[in-house]
């Protein structure tokens, strides 16, 4: 009997070790890591899927204004109200204000659904202690085999589009190599400053601007 009640103790730790290493401590959802090995899964199998990367907006806001307990909760509830969604095949959190969601979709009509479906349920309003919160997100989204042959490059141009939802204050964005293209540009040209600037090759430029009623120079 203690032999057997020590084998299901440690059966039970090893368990609890297993699942702590692929979900995440705050939602309970499934982390990067089970992620990774869904795409390599999908991928081996060669079937088609899509990656919506969501970033959950104004956390930060939030924590600062209420506290991290606050955000936290609101965090949760996100979650809470993305595994109502019946189109996805996995749903994970992937650190701070970020999920991905996973989803076997046979066309762009299902996915227009999906994205409809991840509108509807961030309506409502969420209450904390009196306090009315809004769930906003802003999602990028990217498909294979339609954007890449393979899921590592999958999660890149996901986020490649979400950055870019972020950059023109736009709720969604679809991949397209363009954007690419523009963070490429925009690393390159980094990189090309902090080397003008060490080696002292800025120079300022002024445009003067003339008042035509007067022709004097007012501003430049």
């Amino acid at each position: 009997s203690e032999f057997n009640a020590m084998q299901s103790a440690v059966l039970t730790r090893e368990e609890q070790i297993i699942h702590q290493a692929n979900h995440d401590p705050l939602t309970n959802l499934p982390n990067r890591r089970v992620l990774n090995s869904t795409i390599k899964l999908l991928a081996k199998e060669n079937t088609a899927f899509s990656i919506y990367h969501l970033n959950l907006c104004r956390v930060k806001d939030v924590n600062e204004t209420l506290g991290h307990d606050v955000g936290d909760w609101l965090i949760k509830s996100l979650s809470q109200r993305l595994a109502e969604l019946n189109q996805l095949r996995l749903l994970c959190h992937v650190g701070a204000d970020e999920f991905i969601l996973l989803a076997e979709l046979d066309d762009h009509s299902t996915s227009d659904n999906l994205v409809k479906q991840i509108h509807q349920v961030l309506e409502g309003n969420c209450y904390y202690q009196g306090i009315s919160l809004q769930l906003q997100v802003r999602t990028g989204i990217a498909s294979v085999p339609e954007h890449c042959a393979n899921g590592h490059s999958v999660l890149k141009m996901a986020d490649t589009a979400l950055n870019y939802s972020r950059k023109v204050n736009r709720p969604m964005q679809i991949y397209h190599q363009e954007l690419n293209v523009n963070s490429v540009e925009r690393l390159n040209l980094i990189n090309d400053l902090k080397d003008a600037i060490a080696k002292d090759q800025l120079e300022l430029h002024y445009q003067p601007k003339i008042n035509l009623k007067t022709g004097i120079i007012t501003h430049v």
